[in-house]
């Protein structure tokens, strides 16, 4: 527990900008994502154009974060083919740790990293686990889901049918 504290005031402080502000909220435009997948070939928003989306901030040492893994995954298994994507962005300081994260759990969802913290302040990320649904043309359709939930797939799903009606 102390070093999960710990790393979230690492966390903060890297993130000055975030300190202080609310993330992006219901209605705003999400900004570019500035990323990186597992080889470290860059990714940005263009490459998941026309989706809905998941976008999932977290970190190897955040235990809220972990436990949700799993049913992030029950959810796009189930989803993953009428027209939503799942992205859980680390914000680990190493692209090692999480390579040996994904590694050792094989989840099939797309998991990028954030490397030089530019997409977390963007989206001014001051809590993990943060989630945002974004809608296909790129604006936030529903408040941030901050601090880890229990049953995250079934609220996903509810907040999906409600946004856009698809389930």
């Amino acid at each position: 527990m102390k070093l999960c504290v710990l790393f979230s005031l690492i966390f903060l402080i890297l993130s000055t900008n975030c300190i202080f502000a609310e993330p992006l909220k219901k209605d705003d435009k999400v900004p570019e994502i500035k990323v990186q997948d597992m080889d470290g070939n860059p990714k940005s928003l263009s490459d998941f154009k026309g989706k809905i989306l998941i976008i999932d901030f977290w970190a190897t040492w955040c235990n809220p974060c972990i436990k949700e893994f799993p049913h992030f995954e029950k959810f796009y298994k189930n989803y993953k083919d009428k027209g939503i994507e799942f992205i859980a962005i680390s914000v680990d300081n190493k692209l090692d740790k999480v390579k040996s994260f994904v590694k050792k759990n094989n989840y099939s969802f797309t998991i990028l990293h954030d490397l030089a913290h530019e997409t977390s302040k963007n989206f001014k990320i001051g809590k993990l686990p943060t989630l945002f649904i974004v809608s296909p043309d790129g604006y936030v359709k529903d408040d941030p889901i901050e601090g880890g939930k229990r049953k995250i797939d079934k609220l996903l799903e509810e907040k999906i049918k409600d946004l856009f009606d698809i389930l």
